[in-house]
């Protein structure tokens, strides 16, 4: 299946590109999308990520046409 996904922020996925579709297996999650695009777990818990504009964990399933969105949560003050 192919999912969808972008990046926001100062952020750029590993090819470089801040959008792309990426090829997963039927039933993948986001954590298997996260590795997929070569973030391990240790990494994940530096994004908010929202499928279809809901927020959602890692453990959350994907489907075929999904637009995940990879938020990395800027402080300042």
């Amino acid at each position: 299946m192919k999912v969808s996904v972008r990046v926001t922020g100062p952020v750029v996925l590993p090819t470089g590109k801040t959008r792309e579709w990426v090829d997963l297996e039927d039933g993948a999650t986001v954590r298997v999308l996260l590795e997929a695009l070569g973030y391990p777990a240790v990494q994940a818990r530096f994004f908010r990520v929202a499928v279809g504009g809901d927020v959602a964990g890692l453990h959350a399933p994907l489907k075929e046409g999904d637009e995940v969105t990879l938020m990395v949560p800027i402080g300042g003050g």
